[in-house]
């Protein structure tokens, strides 16, 4: 793969580092410049998966979403599409959540889908009330 590839972001299971509607710019690598933690784009099962690299030993990676309870099945290194170099939400640039925070909410996550579409709702909410003419005048 020759140059950037964008991503829109389709599924929760990298809350809270990524939401849905998240745009991702998306680069390719080699599977040597990947350290644990980094966010990477591979297939699976005649799909792409954005999750985070929690281990690799050889040509095989472990890769978690950090809001699903367990590993993905290993995957290899030729599997790999990129690594996330930039993420854009609402049409701003964003860092993915930090560590601590990260790992705080994504246990909650992790034990309940429900908590994760009850964050979503809220999240939209709060977006669609932020950006209405109402709450400016206030």
């Amino acid at each position: 793969m020759a140059g950037e590839v964008h991503l829109k972001v389709a599924g929760s299971s990298m809350l809270p580092a990524l939401w849905p509607g998240d745009m991702l710019s998306v680069r390719p690598c080699a599977a040597s410049e990947l350290e644990p933690g980094s966010i990477i784009v591979f297939r699976q099962h005649g799909r792409l998966v954005v999750h985070r690299l929690i281990h690799r030993s050889g040509d095989r990676l472990l890769t978690q979403g950090d809001a699903r309870p367990r590993p993905d099945g290993q995957i290899r290194t030729s599997d790999i599409v990129g690594r996330v170099d930039t993420v854009v939400r609402n049409g701003k640039p964003v860092k993915p959540a930090g560590r601590h925070w990260r790992s705080s909410v994504a246990v909650v996550f992790r034990r309940s889908e429900l908590a994760a579409s009850l964050f979503l709702r809220l999240a939209s909410r709060m977006s669609a009330i932020c950006e209405s003419s109402e709450f400016l005048r206030a």
